[in-house]
């Protein structure tokens, strides 16, 4: 059972009027779901940190993740107690319906409720935001919309028609995007068709110059630093499902495009997990960040215990997910399945969207794959040296890499854990976002205590 929380607006009789809603919601939604539907207190006249407090004590009652909607006040008091307290309740998604835009004007104002300045960034942890207004809204006006749509650059607006501030009592749009939020994508159908959850703009994203290549990242939320890299011929949209989750739990989540993949680039040298790795350092010395988690997924698991062999000093621990450290751990592949195919097609669409060089993603994997025969290729006795906390993450269906190997990383690299992920292929991140960030978090809590 899926859980929504559904917090009504303000005004005389709002709860029993929302209600309507509610009944829409819960019928478009189905039996997998359960719409939560509190009266808030003094609904007629609000004070914020009443309605602050009861939105809490909801959510600590409800277990596990839970979806947020909010129609009219509701919507805007919900995002003000989003950005600005420590939500530690999974949030799926946030769905505003003609919610109120408060300093739009002398009128609109209540400013225990406007915005921080950096509500973009303080909500950056929530996987999906979506707004939605009718153009004949007779309560709210719909100019509001573009007001949240500047501040809230990663949300995404639903403009309707006719349907005035109670959007007709129908939320079976609102009830469609909710489902399509669903985080299942075991086929990676989603992945093809839309790729991961989409990474929200943040200020704080750059590119550095180094060793002939200009290497792009981004950096999301703050606490102890988390480097995600990535796997071979993705880039760090991949990770749409895992940043928010690691901003949620009060870490720095930075994410950086391999030389040549995404936005970085490279030059005509042939690539080398070293020379990746040293990238990855640069952007660690540019950012001043001494020591940080590493979590990597194929390549990048890869790069990243390169690099805690090279500067362990500089590397808390290393989530190790989905790769070889030498030749023999990879399996032979005799069939393009419809999952590879399909992962294939959204890497080369969002290559071409990306890089500079759009026409060349033939030559990356052509390069990619050269690399890729030969390297990496540690011993037993190069692994043996490793003394960076390790955890090796194996999923039940790997299409690449060995279950032996695996294990036996686990038993090579000194006082490594060994973690089995059921029912998921090389593509878990995408696959089962919930059970994989669960992996993480718990790996970084004892290396970035």
């Amino acid at each position: 059972m899926k859980h929504v929380l559904f917090i009504h607006g303000a005004g005389q009789g709002a709860y029993e009027e929302d209600g309507l809603l509610v009944a829409s919601l819960q019928n478009a939604l189905g039996f997998a779901y359960e719409v939560h539907y509190p009266k808030m207190v003094n609904e007629e006249s609000p004070e914020y940190a009443d309605w602050k407090t009861q939105i809490a004590s909801e959510l600590a009652a409800l277990d596990d993740e839970v979806i947020l909607v909010g129609h009219s006040v509701g919507g805007s008091v919900l995002l003000k107690y989003l950005s600005e307290e420590q939500v530690e309740k999974p949030i799926a998604g946030l769905f505003l319906l003609a919610a109120p835009y408060w300093g739009a004007d002398e009128f609109w104002s209540w400013d225990e409720v406007r915005l921080p300045r950096d509500a973009a960034d303080k909500l950056a942890y929530i996987p999906g935001i979506f707004l939605y207004h009718s153009r004949d809204d007779e309560i709210v006006p719909f100019a509001h919309l573009a007001l949240y749509a500047a501040r809230l650059p990663q949300a995404t607006i639903r403009e309707v028609d006719g349907r005035g501030h109670q959007l007709g009592n129908d939320l079976a749009d609102v009830a469609g995007d909710i489902m399509r939020m669903e985080t299942y994508d075991d086929d990676l159908s989603r992945f093809e068709a839309a790729g991961a959850a989409p990474l929200p703009v943040t200020k704080d994203q750059g590119t550095i110059e180094h060793d002939g290549a200009r290497i792009w990242y981004a950096s999301y939320g703050s606490g102890p630093p988390v480097i995600l890299l990535h796997g071979g011929l993705g880039h760090s949209g991949n990770w749409g499902y895992q940043m928010p989750a690691l901003v949620r739990n009060g870490y720095r989540a930075i994410l950086i495009d391999s030389r040549g993949h995404g936005r970085s680039t490279r030059d005509a040298r042939p690539f080398t997990y070293e020379l990746m790795a040293a990238d990855v350092l640069a952007v660690m010395n540019t950012l001043h960040i001494e020591r940080a988690g590493l979590v990597g997924w194929s390549d990048g698991a890869c790069i990243a215990l390169i690099l805690a062999a090279q500067a362990p000093a500089r590397v808390a621990g290393v989530f190790f997910f989905a790769c070889n450290m030498d030749p023999s751990g990879t399996k032979e592949i005799t069939e393009f399945t419809p999952i590879l195919r399909r992962c294939i097609n959204r890497h080369a669409q969002d290559y071409k969207q990306l890089s500079a060089t759009p026409d060349q993603f033939d030559a990356l994997s052509d390069a990619v794959g050269l690399m890729q025969k030969t390297q990496p290729n540690y011993s037993v006795n190069d692994l043996a040296r490793m003394n960076v906390p390790v955890v090796i993450v194996q999923s039940e269906y790997d299409e690449f890499i060995k279950r032996e190997h695996a294990e036996y990383l686990a038993r090579s690299i000194p006082n490594a854990e060994f973690i089995h992920l059921p029912g998921v292929s090389h593509f878990a991140p995408l696959q089962r976002p919930e059970q994989f960030n669960k992996a993480i978090v718990a790996f970084l809590g004892k290396v970035l205590p």
